[in-house]
């Protein structure tokens, strides 16, 4: 995925490193969302992202790993699966939190 004029999602999960699928589930969605403008995001757009993924291993149980990052993170909300949002705690933790800083 390269869209014209924009970061492909390549480099931009390079920039930003998830280190577990919570944290990938949320820079998924919140590329669809911010980055290509997709609306709205299924559980088909995630899945085809984890497939077309070369860094990644397609998630063997998409529904409840989308259900998990929304119940445990509350980066995304799946409270409508053909609806998938990322939430102000998801835009914020993809945006300032995300790559994780080195502990000193």
């Amino acid at each position: 995925m390269h869209p014209e004029n924009e970061q492909s999602f390549e480099d931009f999960i390079a920039e930003k490193q998830p280190t577990n699928d919570q944290e990938r589930y949320a820079v998924v969605v919140y590329y669809l969302e911010e980055t290509l403008k997709l609306n709205p995001i299924t559980m088909n757009e995630i899945g085809t992202v984890f497939r077309r993924t070369n860094a990644w291993k397609e998630p063997t149980n998409l529904r409840s790993g989308l259900q998990n990052a929304a119940f445990r993170k509350l980066y995304i909300d799946v409270s409508n699966m053909s609806n998938i949002k990322i939430t102000t705690a998801g835009r914020n933790f993809v945006r300032r939190e995300l790559p994780h800083k080195a502990s000193k």
